[in-house]
C-alpha cells in the first residue's frame, strides 16, 4: 500500500512542467503554490528554463539536491508515464497528474497511456493522483 501521507502531507515538492508564463495552469500552479503558506520545499523541474518564478529549475527530477516526496506532473499526457517511472528510479513516494488526455478520452491510446500510470505506481509502491486531478488541494 502507497504511503498517502507523502501525497497528502509531503516535505517536499517537485512541479515537473514548471513555466514562468502565468497564463498558463503550468504557471499558474506553481504560483499557487509559491503563495501558500506552505513550509517545505517546493523545487522546479523544467527542461526549457534555467529559472523560473525565482526559483532555480532542474531539468530532471533525478537532478534535484534532493528525493521530493510528491511530483506535480503539468505535462503533455503523452509523456506521464515515463515521467513517473523517472520519478520511481528517482524514489517519489507519490504524484499528482494534472494532465488529460488519458482513459477519459475514450481512445485506446489514452487507455494505454492511463494503464502505464497504473503500471508504474504499482511497481514503485507510488500514491498517484490523477490523471486530470485539477480539483485536488493540499492545505
Amino acid at each position: 500500500m502507497p504511503d498517502l501521507s507523502a501525497l497528502l502531507s509531503p516535505g517536499s515538492v517537485a512541479v515537473i512542467g514548471a513555466s514562468p508564463d502565468l497564463s498558463g495552469l503550468r504557471g499558474r500552479t506553481l504560483k499557487v503554490m509559491l503563495r501558500h503558506p506552505y513550509r517545505g520545499r517546493i523545487y522546479a523541474v523544467s527542461r526549457s528554463h534555467a529559472s523560473v518564478q525565482g526559483l532555480p529549475a532542474y531539468p530532471s527530477i533525478d537532478k534535484l539536491p534532493e528525493r521530493v516526496d510528491l511530483a506535480v506532473l503539468i505535462i503533455p499526457a503523452r509523456f506521464v508515464p515515463e515521467e513517473l517511472e523517472r520519478c520511481g528510479r528517482a524514489g517519489v513516494k507519490a504524484a499528482l497528474v494534472l494532465a488529460s488526455g488519458f482513459a477519459e478520452d475514450a481512445n485506446e491510446d489514452g487507455a494505454a497511456l492511463q494503464a502505464r500510470i497504473v503500471e508504474a505506481a504499482q511497481r514503485y509502491d507510488m500514491a498517484v493522483c490523477g490523471p486530470n486531478a485539477e480539483g485536488f488541494a493540499m492545505s
